[in-house]
C-alpha cells in the first residue's frame, strides 16, 4: 500500500469518526440553570381570573378566585342559602378568565372526580353544544386582551344533604391539536 493510500484511509476513518462523535447526538444531560418567576395574584397573572358575580364569586385572601354557594345573601334571611337536592342549577356568567399572555390559548377545567355533587364550567354565552369545557372539548381561543366568560353548573342528583367543598383546575394551552391529552 502506498503512504498516500494509508494516510488518506485513516484520515477518512478519522475524519467519520469526527463526524459521528461531533453530531451533537447524547443520551443524557444534567445541566443546572436558573429561573426567575414571580408568583402573582390571579387578576395580575399571565390568565387573569376575575369574579363577575360577586354574590357567589370572590377572590380569597390569598388572591385565587373562590366559589360560595352555601351564603346568606340577605339580612332579613328570606333569600335561600344552598342548591336543592336532585336538582341542576346553572348560574350564568359567574366569572372571566382574561388572556395577559402573547400567545393565543384555549382553556379547558379538570374536575375532582371525587366530588359528590357533579360541578362543571361552561362556556359563556353557551356554545351550541353547551358542553362544560374538558380536554375533549376546550373553549374557543382567546387571544392576548381578550376575554372569555363562564357559568357553573352543579348537578345535586342523589347528593345527600350536606356541606360540601371540591376543587377545579383550569388548564389553558395554546394549540388544542397538539397540547391537549387526547384519549388516543
Amino acid at each position: 500500500m502506498k503512504r498516500r493510500t494509508l494516510i488518506a484511509t485513516v484520515g477518512g476513518t478519522l475524519g467519520g469518526a469526527g463526524v459521528v462523535a461531533g453530531s451533537g447526538a447524547f443520551s443524557f444531560v444534567r445541566a443546572d440553570r436558573t429561573v426567575e418567576a414571580e408568583v402573582v395574584v390571579d387578576k395580575e397573572a399571565y390568565l387573569r381570573l376575575m369574579p363577575r358575580d360577586s354574590n357567589y364569586v370572590s377572590h380569597s385572601t390569598n388572591g385565587r378566585l373562590k366559589f360560595d354557594f352555601d351564603d346568606v345573601f340577605s339580612e332579613a334571611g328570606d333569600f335561600g342559602e344552598g342548591v336543592g337536592s336532585d336538582s341542576v342549577y346553572t348560574f350564568d356568567d359567574l366569572f372571566s378568565a382574561r388572556n395577559q399572555g402573547t400567545r393565543d390559548v384555549s382553556l379547558y377545567f379538570e374536575y375532582d372526580d371525587d366530588a359528590v355533587a357533579d360541578i362543571r364550567v361552561l362556556e359563556y354565552p353557551p356554545s351550541p353544544s353547551d358542553d362544560p369545557l374538558t380536554a375533549d372539548s376546550p373553549s374557543s381561543e382567546i387571544g392576548p386582551g381578550e376575554v372569555v366568560q363562564f357559568s357553573v353548573e352543579i348537578d345535586t342528583t342523589d347528593t345527600p344533604l350536606g356541606t360540601y367543598e371540591t376543587s377545579i383546575e383550569l388548564v389553558a394551552a395554546e394549540d388544542t391539536t397538539e397540547s391537549l391529552p387526547t384519549d388516543g
